[in-house]
């Protein structure tokens, strides 16, 4: 069986037959793999009303849940809070990226907690980057908001 070289999709090797079988299985990967793709890059996180970054100490803070609404679901992901998974902040070092794993599909509400990543991150499914540190400053993915 071959494989893709970034997803690792598998795909029939040039004389497999029946081949069938591991074709579908590959148009289910691909359809599988965009839509996770969809679910993260083309959403929208929103954030609650008071997030805080302290440069001095490399400490991002937050008041309440953040959510992402889970397309096609009719739900949300809310994330209540950091690495440490009890209090609603995290301490950065320099190059560390904030992410959080985004569900393709729920059947309700659903909730996690943040993570720290430094150096090279696997794109995992549903990989949604929050921001970025470098140096004292934190590069956040947070959306304008308009009122």
């Amino acid at each position: 069986m071959l494989e893709t070289k970034y997803f690792s999709w598998t795909y029939p090797e040039e004389n497999d037959d029946p081949h069938f079988e591991t074709l579908e299985g590959f148009f289910q990967q691909q359809d599988d793999t965009t839509f996770g793709l969809m679910n993260t890059a083309c959403n929208i996180i929103i954030p609650p009303t008071s997030v805080v970054w302290n440069g001095g100490t490399k400490t991002l803070t937050w008041n309440d849940d953040f959510e992402i609404p889970l397309m096609q679901a009719g739900f949300s992901l809310k994330i209540k809070y950091g690495p440490d998974g009890l209090t609603r902040s995290a301490t950065f070092s320099d190059g560390d990226r904030m992410i959080v794993s985004v569900p393709r599909t729920s059947s309700g509400e659903v909730t996690a907690n943040f993570a720290l990543v430094n150096g090279s991150t696997s794109i995992n499914s549903g990989l949604f980057t929050v921001g970025f540190c470098r140096g004292s400053l934190f590069y956040a993915n947070l959306p304008q908001v308009f009122t």
